[in-house]
């Protein structure tokens, strides 16, 4: 089932979006997911200070690796 993850975290999206309190949140989400990249070259880049705007986005949020299924 390659596509069990991505539905799982759909369905967490959706049901994060459906809050009983009618007020608006206070804050945002945002998901970023680049396919196919290595994580290792991301976080080589980033203490090298190429990717600014990643290393903003670790700080004021959280990141982690995505831990695929096997088929």
């Amino acid at each position: 089932m390659p596509f069990r993850s991505l539905r799982l975290a759909l369905l967490l999206l959706l049901l994060a979006g459906c809050a009983r309190d009618p007020s608006p949140s206070p804050g945002r989400v945002l998901v970023l997911a680049l396919d196919g990249i290595d994580p290792d070259v991301v976080d080589l880049l980033v203490s090298e200070g190429k990717l600014p705007n990643f290393e903003r986005l670790r700080r004021a949020g959280a990141s982690g690796r995505l831990v695929s299924e096997k088929p």
